[in-house]
């Protein structure tokens, strides 16, 4: 037979009294981390997806010459970095540079005429004006004056004409450096040679690709946004990037990505799936990396857009 005490009654009955709040602040917390769980699920909530490629701003630059020619030299390779001017090719420039050096002989020789033209002025000068005063003074003629005035304006119309000659030798020397510079193909900004189509002693035509470059700019993601979803995007708003090899892995995961600006022209998308299910209208949609993203250039990745 139990007997209880009272104060063996009051000990279970605080410890009851303890168990219940415990179990009623676990309830509370698990509450309120779903509670949690479920405000942050919905204010980013997903509202639009879409496929896309990874691209540089500009996309790849196709380098060519702006002249026929022959391959003199290959300063670069496949896989190089190169900077800004750097010459990367080079074709025969036998005719150019001779060229170059007979416009320099005519340019220097035309300097030398026009310093022979000036360095008689001084004494004309001073002549013409002791003649003009004597004649003024009665000493002499002023035929005499009249006559070395006239040499002087010779003269100087001798230097014009020299300095003229000089301009003139001065911008076919440019001109011929400048078509000596069309015998080359040079950076136009730094990046990295991709693939090369020329090589040495091999015929190139003018303006058809000799080198691809891919620049050093920051790498973005084109989305082909369909048309239907067109109005919930806007820029500014964050998206999160994958690999489209297999979308459902988390080990393909990308940083996340900012839409920059929208496209206001509709045009027909290109992306496999979306040939595959027929013609479908969409817009393209720029978004860039907020971190460095482990991406090349050309990788088909998938969108999802969230508020």
């Amino acid at each position: 037979m139990i007997v209880f005490t009272r104060t063996r009654c009051g000990v279970i009955l605080t410890a009851a009294s303890l168990l219940l709040a415990a179990c009623s602040d676990n309830t509370s917390t698990s509450a309120s981390t779903q509670a949690a769980t479920g405000t942050q699920q919905e204010s980013s909530r997903k509202i639009a997806v879409a496929r896309g490629t990874v691209d540089v701003e500009g996309g790849l630059i196709n380098l060519s010459s702006s002249t026929d020619g022959v391959v003199r030299a290959l300063n670069v390779r496949e896989g190089e970095s190169v900077t800004k001017d750097q010459r990367l090719l080079t074709l025969s420039t036998a005719t150019e540079t001779a060229a170059v050096a007979v416009a320099e002989s005519e340019w220097k020789l035309a300097q030398e005429r026009r310093q022979a033209s000036l360095a008689k002025l001084p004494e004309l000068r001073r002549a013409a004006s002791r003649l003009e005063q004597a004649a003024r003074a009665g000493a002499v003629q002023t035929q005499l004056s009249d006559t070395a005035q006239q040499q002087l304006k010779d003269a100087e119309a001798d230097a014009r004409i020299a300095q003229a000659e000089v301009d003139v030798a001065l911008q076919r020397l440019n001109q011929a450096k400048a078509l000596l510079a069309q015998r080359s193909i040079t950076a136009p900004e730094a990046g990295e040679i991709i693939s090369i189509h020329a090589q040495p002693g091999a015929a190139i035509s003018a303006n058809t690709p000799a080198m691809l470059l891919l620049p050093a700019r920051p790498l973005i993601v084109r989305a082909e946004l369909n048309a239907a979803y067109v109005g919930n995007i806007a820029p500014g708003m964050q998206a999160s990037i994958t690999s489209d090899m297999d979308s459902d892995s988390d080990s393909n995961a990308l940083p996340q990505a900012r839409v920059i600006r929208v496209s206001p022209v509709y045009r027909q998308g290109r992306l496999q799936e979306e040939a595959q299910r027929g013609p479908v209208r969409v817009v393209e949609c720029i978004l860039e990396f907020e971190e460095p993203a482990n991406v090349r250039v050309g990788q088909n990745v998938r969108v999802n857009f969230h508020e």
